[in-house]
Order: C-alpha cells, then sequence, then structure tokens
C-alpha cells in the first residue's frame, strides 16, 4: 500500500533521495541528468477533445516553485468504453536499474473545480525495455499538499505482456504519473495538479 504524510511546507527531499526534479530552476528540464524534458500525453485516442497543459509556477500555500499540470478529458460519445487520462512523462536518455531503490516520493496537490469528474488517485507506471511491459501502483490524490511515498514493491504487471519486478525493474527507461478514469459516453474529468520534489528514494 501506498503511504502518504500530510505536509504543507516545502521542506525539500530527505538526503538519501536522489532527486528528479525540484523545479527551483523554473523550467520543465530535471535536475536528474538521466532525464529527458517533462511532457504531457493523452492516454486515449480522442486528443481533439482532451487538453494538458504544463508549467512551472508558484502556488498559495506552497514554499518555491512546482511543476503545474492543467488539464481536461472527454469521453466522446463512440460506443466503445475508453478511459481516457492523462500523465507526466518521465523519460529516461538510456534504462536505468531501479532496484536499488526503494520508491518513488514526490509532493503533490489536487485542484478540482467545475462539472467534470474528480480523479481520486495518480498511478505510477514504470515502463521496461520489451513489448509493453510495465509495472503499476497508485496512490490518493489529495486537495491539500501531501508527500507521497509509492514503494517499488506495491508495483504488478499491467502491460500487454506481462511480467515481474524482477524482471522489469532492472531496465526501466520511462516512469510515467497518469491520471486516468472511466468515464460514461460524453462525460468529462478534469484538474490542476500540482508537483515538487520528486525523487528516487534508496
Amino acid at each position: 500500500m501506498s503511504t502518504v504524510v500530510d505536509g504543507s511546507a516545502d521542506t525539500g527531499p530527505p538526503s538519501t533521495d536522489e532527486v528528479i526534479d525540484g523545479f527551483e530552476d523554473g523550467n520543465l528540464t530535471p535536475d536528474d541528468p538521466r532525464f529527458f524534458t517533462w511532457k504531457v500525453e493523452v492516454l486515449d485516442d480522442t486528443q481533439e477533445r482532451s487538453d494538458g497543459q504544463l508549467s512551472v509556477a508558484a502556488t498559495a500555500g506552497h514554499d518555491g516553485q512546482a511543476l503545474q499540470l492543467v488539464w481536461q478529458v472527454q469521453e466522446v460519445p463512440d460506443g466503445r468504453v475508453n478511459h481516457p487520462g492523462v500523465m507526466l512523462v518521465m523519460s529516461l536518455i538510456t534504462s536505468i536499474d531501479l532496484t536499488a531503490y526503494s520508491s518513488l516520493v514526490f509532493a503533490h496537490k489536487y485542484e478540482h473545480q467545475g462539472t467534470c469528474q474528480a480523479v481520486p488517485l495518480v498511478t505510477l507506471s514504470a515502463s521496461c525495455t520489451g513489448s509493453d511491459k510495465r509495472l503499476e501502483a497508485s496512490a490518493p490524490l489529495s486537495p491539500a499538499w501531501t508527500a507521497t511515498t509509492i514503494p517499488f514493491a506495491d508495483l504488478q504487471s499491467a502491460g500487454l505482456t506481462p511480467t515481474t519486478r524482477e524482471e522489469c525493474l532492472p531496465q526501466i527507461y520511462e516512469i510515467d504519473l497518469r491520471l486516468e478514469v472511466s468515464l460514461s459516453e460524453g462525460d468529462c474529468a478534469s484538474g490542476t495538479l500540482w508537483l515538487d520534489d520528486v525523487a528516487l528514494r534508496l
């Protein structure tokens, strides 16, 4: 189970963490040189009805700057069951071995307004080399700044091709944070996700 600890102050990650990005430089280039620039992708095939915008900005109740993702997706009436959503993509320049690490940690806040549905969970998705092999685990989203830990021991096979932690973790080439929800025909989901102090914990 994912561990969640409340906290509004931006105290930064512990010294034992390897920081991926703290966003204090004000741009979308991670502090960790092993990663490419942050980007957002849509999880369904209806991109003309979906949107996600990334920026780095300051927000009330939190010291320093953070990554801001403003997004909305819609289930287009097409007679099919889709699972629209967006994901923050952390692509690696070359694959890395995550077996030396215990978890992914980050601070976050999820804001929701309007008539579209809120999303209850954020899902860590770790993709390894191979044909759609990936591992996933989820944690609850919080409306207040919260420090979240997703242990790698919680990761389970989620791709089209089954895999195991023992096979996949030594060869990770992408780490994503997914916001995904099951919607009825014509419904939408939306929100603003703030993210800070993203790190790999030893």
